[in-house]
C-alpha cells in the first residue's frame, strides 16, 4: 500500500525570491504587508507569485522579528528553514540586503516605474571625505519609520507621508 503525500500548492521560493521579500519587509510596516499594498502586488508581479503568496512570507519573517514581539504580535507561524536564513543573514545587514535586493532586481530587468522608489545604490555605500556620508538614505529611512510605525522616534509624532 503506498502512502499518498499531498500536494503542496505554489512553488518554492528560492533563496533570490526570498531576499528580495526580505528586503521589502525591511522597507514597510509590518501592519501594511498585505494584499492590497501597491508594493506586495509589484513584488508578486516581478517575481510572478500572488499577492497573498508576498504577504504570507512577510508575515513569515514576522515570526523572527524581535520588535514585533515586543509588541506582543506574532507573525506567521509557518517560517522555514530557508526563511530563517536569509532572516539570519540580513536582518543585521542592511547594506549588503540593499545590494544584493537591487542586483536581483536588475538581473530580472525590473524597470523603475515610480519617482517615489527607493533609490538603490550602484557602487560603494559610502565615500572618504572628512565624515562619511550614507548614500542610500531612502531605504534606511523607509526602514526605521516602518520600525516606528511612521512616528518620530523621539517625539512620537505621526510622519507625513508627503515627506516619503
Amino acid at each position: 500500500m503506498s502512502t499518498r503525500i499531498p500536494q503542496r500548492h505554489g512553488k518554492f521560493w528560492t533563496r533570490d525570491e526570498l531576499i528580495l521579500a526580505f528586503e521589502l519587509y525591511c522597507r514597510i510596516p509590518f501592519r501594511k504587508t498585505n494584499t492590497r499594498n501597491p508594493q506586495v502586488q509589484e513584488l508578486a508581479t516581478l517575481l510572478q507569485r500572488s499577492p497573498a503568496s508576498i504577504a504570507r512570507k512577510l508575515g513569515n519573517f514576522g515570526s523572527f522579528d524581535p520588535n514585533l514581539r515586543r509588541q506582543n504580535i506574532s507573525g506567521l507561524s509557518h517560517a522555514g528553514n530557508s526563511d530563517r536564513e536569509v532572516w539570519d543573514e540580513f536582518h543585521s545587514d542592511w547594506n549588503r540586503l540593499v545590494f544584493e535586493a537591487h542586483k536581483l532586481k536588475r538581473s530580472i530587468g525590473q524597470q523603475r516605474s515610480c519617482p517615489m522608489e527607493t533609490t538603490f545604490p550602484t557602487g560603494p555605500t559610502e565615500r572618504m571625505r572628512s565624515v562619511k556620508q550614507r548614500v542610500h538614505q531612502s531605504f534606511f529611512r523607509q526602514a526605521v519609520l516602518s520600525s516606528y510605525n511612521n512616528t518620530c522616534c523621539i517625539t512620537g509624532l505621526m510622519v507625513s507621508d508627503r515627506i516619503r
